[in-house]
Formats: C-alpha cells, structure tokens, sequence
C-alpha cells in the first residue's frame, strides 16, 4: 500500500471517479458490513449500540480521524454515567442458607425484619458518593418495614474508596443514626479498610460494625 501511495498514485489520476469510488467502496467494505452487526449489539448492550452508531455516523460524516475522537468521546461518557451511577440491589436472605441475592431477581430471597441490606456494584468514589448516600437513605424512609434498626452495606463490590466516599459513609452513618438506624459494612476488602481507617471511620468504635461476611453482620444486627 506505501509503495502505491509513493509510485502509482499518477496512474490514478486520470481515472473516472465513479472508478476511484469504486475502490474506496471496496477498500471500506468491511466498515460497512459492520451495519450487519448493530442490531447484535442492539440486543446485548444498548449502550454499546448507540456508541457504535455515534461513531459510525461520525466517521461518515467526517472523517476518520473526527469519527475516531468522537467514539473515544462517547466511550468515556458512557464509562462515566456507569460509575456515576452504578446498579444498586436490596438483597434478601434465602432461608435456610447464608446467602443473599436481589430480592427483585430470585423470588426465594426474603426481606428480615429490621434489617436492609444493600449492594453497591462500583468503587466508591466522589462521583457516585451522593448517588449512594441518596438510595441509602431512600430505602430506608420508604421502607414497607416500621421498625428498620440496621442498615448493611455490602462491600463486596468495591474495590476502592477515596476521600469523598469515607466521608459519605461518615455522613450517612450520622444521618442513619438520626433516624435510629445502625450502619454496618460487611465483606469490605483490605484496601477499602486502609482507606476507611485513615479517613477516621474507625473512630467511635467503628470498626465495631464492620463484619468478614454478609451473614454475621445480619446476625449481630438481629440479636
């Protein structure tokens, strides 16, 4: 191809265009057949879908290089609303085990009394902290229970924390406790608890409420 581009480009010039079309045509036949794929990528992800077509437009429209930048663009915005706002579950306890899964998902897992229990799929930071602090606090206002005591966040998830994530877990422990509601964090890894003692979240006996599985936080906020 380099050899061509330095020595032959001459004999092309005297080429109708509809030939030299052709050949662009031909040479972008791959990009085009990728039409065939965006209803696949439609059905798995619609996120992925819009991305692939923003990028697709682009390029036609413009050029490679501008359609280049802006799928760059529309994959770092899609990253961004991800972990801005990441999936949140409430789990429920399947009897007779120590498990707990999405009480919307697995009909076997119940609510205990007392007791929320939510999953934060995403590390903590100052992005998604508020977003976090907004459905904790939400879920347990609007609880169908009357008598919510304990509120276990489970760590399991997050693989880091920064600053503003330990002082929303500081915030949201005082609010929890205006509402006579206890916060426990269970299954947190041992980067996330470095970063939780150093932010002062061990202070006032708060590592007290910290537990190595889901299931012993329930029980000691049971009993």
């Amino acid at each position: 191809l380099i050899v061509v581009l330095l020595f032959a480009t001459p004999a092309f010039a005297y080429l109708p265009n509809s030939v030299l079309g052709a050949i662009i045509l031909v040479a972008l036949r791959g990009l085009l057949l990728q039409v065939l794929d965006a209803k696949e990528y439609a059905s798995i992800k619609a996120a992925d879908f819009y991305v692939w077509l923003i990028s697709f437009v682009a390029t036609l429209v413009f050029n490679v290089t501008i359609g280049i930048i802006i799928a760059l663009a529309a994959n770092f915005a899609v990253i961004i609303i991800r972990t801005s706002r990441p999936s949140i579950q409430l789990l429920g306890w399947i009897p007779g085990t120590e498990i707990y899964r999405d009480e919307e998902r697995v009909e076997d897992a119940f609510e205990i009394e007392g007791v929320i229990i939510m999953r934060f799929n995403a590390s903590l930071y100052f992005s998604n902290a508020r977003f976090l602090q907004d459905r904790a606090l939400a879920a347990v206002r609007n609880s169908d229970q009357d008598n919510v005591h304990s509120f276990i966040l489970d760590c399991n998830p997050i693989n880091d924390v920064d600053t503003a994530g330990v002082k929303m877990l500081l915030e949201l422990r005082r609010d929890l406790k205006k509402e006579n509601v206890t916060l426990y964090l269970a299954v947190c890894k041992a980067a996330v608890r470095d970063v939780l003692k150093r932010g002062g979240f061990y202070e006032d006996e708060g590592s007290k409420y910290l537990f190595v599985s889901l299931h012993d936080a329930v029980i000691f906020a049971v009993h």
